[in-house]
């Protein structure tokens, strides 16, 4: 028992660690639970048998839970006074970049200009490269 207490009392000071407040870890669990209950959903309903247990690993599952996470965090920008169209287009352009950016740090894409030609990593500056 004396243990279980000191390891709540060492486990509270880590939280206050990791997040700023208490609204913020809230959110956080809110984000995992959301994160986990779409990607352990999608994969209870697939046929493959061991799809509940590896869900993470798979890439549809993985996916799904992404963009539940990435749809709720979209939903909460999108809702706060003063967020502008401008600034939507501006986050979804931002994703893309990073995306691709992943894309091509994982080795499954190159950067290449408006002609086709691929550009060496790690340029940055080029306005038509895509």
């Amino acid at each position: 028992m004396n243990s279980e207490i000191v390891r709540r009392l060492e486990r509270s000071f880590v939280d206050d660690d990791l997040f700023s407040s208490q609204e913020i870890h809230i959110w956080a669990i809110l984000l995992a639970e959301e994160f986990h209950k779409a990607g352990s959903s999608a994969a209870a309903h697939a046929d493959d048998d061991t799809a509940d247990r590896n869900w993470r690993g798979h890439p549809d599952y993985l996916m799904l839970a992404t963009l539940a996470v990435m749809r709720s965090l979209v939903r909460d920008f999108v809702r706060l006074p003063g967020v502008k169209g401008d600034d939507v287009v501006f986050l979804i352009d931002q994703l893309k970049s990073g995306v691709a950016s992943e894309l091509v740090y994982a080795g499954k894409a190159k950067w290449v200009d408006k002609d086709g030609k691929e550009i060496r990593s790690g340029f940055i500056g080029d306005d038509d490269a895509r």
